[in-house]
């Protein structure tokens, strides 16, 4: 299996929030699985754009994975770019420029838990 860096780093802020949020909720595997094929495609797109940066966080109270990618600057050059598909599946979309004056690419993705049966 291909090597994703940016799955590594969303692993390790998932990871911990699976301890914040238990017990209680419970992880959904396949939510995480699509979540990794989503991690391929930024990793995709940082390579084209000489991405320096990966970043992840969830949200406490949506519980929805934001990742980040951070590039000197990018270009999407073709309406063919899986960039599309990735703002279509994603909670939300948006870029910003940090204070070294790289662009922030970053994706919210759906929550990943569940309630734990017996918890509803």
């Amino acid at each position: 299996m291909e090597k994703c860096w940016c799955f590594e780093v969303v692993r390790d802020v998932v990871e911990e929030a699976c301890r914040r949020f238990s017990p209680g909720f419970a992880l959904v595997p396949d939510r995480l699985d699509i979540l990794r094929e989503y991690c391929m495609e930024i990793e995709n797109i940082a390579r084209d754009t000489y991405a320096e940066a990966f970043g992840a966080g969830v949200n406490e109270e949506t519980m929805t994975v934001t990742v980040t990618v951070e590039a000197p600057s990018i270009t999407i050059r073709s309406d063919e770019s899986s960039f599309y598909e990735l703002i279509e599946r994603s909670v939300s979309f948006g870029f910003r420029a940090n204070k070294e004056g790289n662009t922030e690419l970053f994706f919210e993705f759906p929550r990943l838990w569940e309630l734990e049966e017996g918890d509803g």
